[in-house]
């Protein structure tokens, strides 16, 4: 249940769940200016190892990408110049704790509009739906992390038994 660190993203350590793929498909839609998406689930649902395995993957493709863990709200100003610096380039930017960063993120897809960035944050349901009515720029689209299937428990247990960490399931 912990969050993998980018070593265990890269040694691919977590198990690859469905919803990844959806996403980076919806992520890599060819689009002009700001685009915005809110992954949503409840806790210990995926959210930021979902979050964390988009932004690698994407970077492993060869595309620009910023992963921020911020415990308070993000400085619009570093943004921004972010932004400035990279010209006509498509920026990939993770924010994880979405409702944090709303309203900053709000200010620059009214300023900034013409850029080339694509947020991608993360949070849970009732920390992010009841703020949604604040981003009539940004216009994100929510896209929710599922509960575990078939298709996903079957490598979640899979790992678990790699790294001998499936105790009393075992023999079930």
């Amino acid at each position: 249940g912990a969050e993998p660190t980018w070593e265990d993203i890269r040694q691919e350590v977590d198990a690859r769940r469905e919803i990844t793929g959806t996403i980076l498909g919806e992520l890599k839609k060819d689009s002009a200016g700001i685009a915005a998406f809110i992954l949503t689930g409840h806790a210990g649902s995926g959210k930021s190892t979902v979050l964390r395995r988009a932004a690698y993957e994407l970077a492993r493709g060869g595309n620009t990408v910023y992963y921020l863990r911020a415990p308070h709200r993000v400085q619009k100003r570093p943004l921004v110049n972010l932004l400035l610096s990279l010209g006509d380039r498509r920026v990939y930017l993770f924010l994880d704790d979405a409702n944090l960063h709303l309203d900053v993120l709000e200010e620059i897809a009214r300023e900034f509009h013409d850029k080339n960035a694509t947020f991608v944050l993360s949070d849970r349901p009732h920390a992010v739906y009841s703020h949604l009515y604040r981003v009539t720029h940004l216009k994100p689209t929510v896209l929710e992390i599922p509960l575990l299937n078939q298709t996903d428990a079957g490598p979640i247990i899979d790992k678990l038994d790699e790294f001998g960490k499936l105790g009393d399931l075992q023999n079930k």
